[in-house]
């Protein structure tokens, strides 16, 4: 970590010790929501590698979306 990212984290900490309990624990529970979407969205891309690697679709496939909402394999 340089200087300037070790002045950044002590700011940063300075700033949030001077918070509200109440907003404290709002940044708590935003930060675990966001750990949880993450976990999932892990999960969802694991299981699309696996569907993509059952239905033997080669890796270079891509998936297009159009302005219209369609979808096409190229």
């Amino acid at each position: 970590m340089n200087a300037l990212e070790m002045a950044a984290s002590a700011m940063i900490q300075k700033m949030l010790a001077n918070l509200p309990p109440e907003i404290q624990a709002n940044i708590g529970q935003i930060g675990k929501v966001v750990s949880g979407l993450q976990a999932q969205l892990d999960r969802i891309e694991n299981q699309n590698r696996l569907i993509i690697s059952a239905l033997k679709i080669p890796a270079e496939t891509q998936i297009m979306e159009h302005e219209n909402g369609r979808r096409e394999t190229e």
